[in-house]
């Protein structure tokens, strides 16, 4: 009697948490994108739930790239190819968000993660982007900013 008790309970305890899982996972919000267009260092288009979105990287500052008329500012392209590297040969690109989602140029901003790797850090780490446009206490500013002194420490790239 005990054992056909115990085996009908597990079996309800097993089912349980089985839907639990299933039922957490499909409300949990989907941030995995898939890239449409990379357009500069901080910057690019993603497939993100079905929608075509371009993203803003949060709390990062690439230098410009050449537009009409305007020269590239220095290490502009090599920010725009070391993203574009990043993002075309990652196997999972993750977005992550913070209160405001949306720039004034209707662009979603997003810390960027490519196989695990928050992209936004990687880039100032590199010295190809500075901290900036920091308008409240982001997840990941302590972070972007320690990455930030490292690459004024060791002279790298926009910092020489």
């Amino acid at each position: 009697m005990a054992r056909k008790f115990r085996k009908k309970y597990s079996f309800i305890a097993t089912a349980i948490v089985l839907i639990s899982g299933v039922l957490i996972n499909h409300f949990k919000p989907k941030n995995d994108v898939l890239l449409i267009n990379c357009i500069d260092g901080d910057t690019a288009t993603f497939k993100v739930a079905n929608k075509q979105e371009k993203v803003r990287f949060l709390a990062i500052d690439t230098p410009e790239i050449a537009k009409e008329n305007v020269a590239a500012q220095p290490y502009g392209n090599e920010a725009k190819q070391y993203t574009c590297h990043a993002l075309k040969n990652a196997k999972k690109i993750h977005l992550e968000y913070e209160k405001e989602k949306y720039d004034r140029h209707g662009r979603l901003l997003a810390w960027v993660f490519v196989d695990g790797e928050l992209l936004n850090e990687q880039l100032v780490k590199e010295g190809l982007a500075k901290v900036a446009y920091l308008y409240g206490k982001y997840t990941y500013t302590n972070i972007v900013k320690q990455a930030e002194k490292h690459a004024q420490t060791n002279k790298k790239n926009i910092w020489k």
